[in-house]
C-alpha cells in the first residue's frame, strides 16, 4: 500500500467513524497518481463555488473589462460575512473584489463579481471544461432560494478537474491560470487542511463552510506537488464542527507526515 492509499483508508475510516459524508479525489501531479473516494457524491459547494466565478472574472479581464475598473457596492450585495462591507467604501476595483473573495472569502465582493459576469456564463464555462456535478445558482447568503431548493452545487471529482484545468493552463491559458493559482496561495483560512501542519508549502486553496459542510480544495507547491479535492458533509453542530474541521486536518497531515 503506498503512502497517498494509507492516507486515503485512514480518512475513509475516520469518517465512516465519525458518521461523515466524505469525498475525496487526491492526486499526485508529479508522479501520475490519481486516488478517489465518493468522488461524484453532490455536495453544497458553499464557497468552493468562488473558484469558478474567479475563473470567469479572469477570462473576461482585458475583453470586457479592466481588473483595474471600479464597481459601486450595490446595497442588495452587501451581505454579512463581507471583508468590503466592514471596509465601508463606496466601491472598489474589480481586482479588489476578486482579491477578497478568494482570500477572505468576502461575501459582498463574490456577489458583486456574480453580477458582473453572470450565472450562465460561470454555468456554461463549468460545462466546457467538462465538469458533471457543479452548478452555481444562487447568490452568497441567499438564504431564501435555499430554502426554496437552489444551492450551488459541486463534488470532489468537479473541483478536482477545476484545480488540475488551471494547474495545466487550459482552460484560461498559462498566463492567467498563474494569476489565479498566486491569488489562491493567498488564501488566508488555516482552518481546514493546513491545520495539523506546523510549516507548510504553499497550498493554492479554497475553502468552504456552512452549518452542514466544510471543504477544503487546493494543490500544494512542495517537493510534491498534491492536488487534493476534500468535501465533508453532515448534520453538524455548525460551520465549526469539529468531527468535520479535525478530519480535514488529519487529512492534510496525513499527506505529508512521510515528507
Amino acid at each position: 500500500m503506498t503512502h497517498l492509499e494509507k492516507t486515503l483508508q485512514l480518512a475513509k475510516q475516520r469518517a465512516e467513524k465519525l458518521d461523515l459524508t466524505l469525498s475525496v479525489v487526491i492526486e499526485s501531479l508529479k508522479e501520475d497518481s490519481y486516488l478517489t473516494f465518493n468522488e461524484s457524491h453532490v455536495h453544497s459547494s458553499a464557497s468552493t463555488i468562488k473558484i469558478p466565478i474567479m475563473m470567469s472574472v479572469l477570462q473576461l479581464a482585458d475583453k470586457e473589462f479592466q481588473l483595474s475598473d471600479h464597481m459601486e457596492l450595490r446595497a442588495e450585495n452587501a451581505v454579512d460575512f463581507s471583508v468590503v462591507t466592514e471596509i465601508g467604501k463606496k466601491s472598489y476595483s474589480i481586482e479588489e473584489y476578486l482579491i477578497w473573495m478568494m482570500i477572505e472569502s468576502c461575501n459582498a465582493s463574490t456577489n458583486q463579481m456574480i453580477d458582473l459576469v453572470g450565472y450562465e456564463r460561470v454555468n456554461r464555462m463549468v460545462q466546457k471544461i467538462g465538469l458533471q456535478e457543479t452548478i452555481l445558482q444562487r447568490k452568497m447568503m441567499d438564504v431564501r432560494s435555499m430554502r426554496e431548493g437552489r444551492d450551488n452545487l459541486t463534488s470532489a471529482r468537479d473541483m478536482a478537474r477545476l484545480l488540475k484545468d488551471l494547474y495545466q493552463g487550459e482552460y484560461l491559458g498559462k498566463e492567467k491560470s498563474l494569476q489565479g493559482l498566486d491569488i489562491m496561495k493567498r488564501c488566508r483560512d488555516t482552518n481546514l487542511l493546513l491545520r495539523y501542519l506546523p510549516d507548510p508549502p504553499p497550498f493554492a486553496h479554497k475553502t468552504g463552510g456552512l452549518d452542514d459542510v466544510s471543504h477544503d480544495v487546493g494543490i500544494f507547491f512542495g517537493q510534491q506537488h498534491y492536488l487534493i479535492s476534500a468535501l465533508v458533509t453532515n448534520q453538524g453542530e455548525g460551520e465549526q464542527d469539529k468531527r468535520r474541521t479535525s478530519t480535514l486536518g488529519h487529512l492534510g497531515r496525513w499527506i505529508y507526515e512521510e515528507n
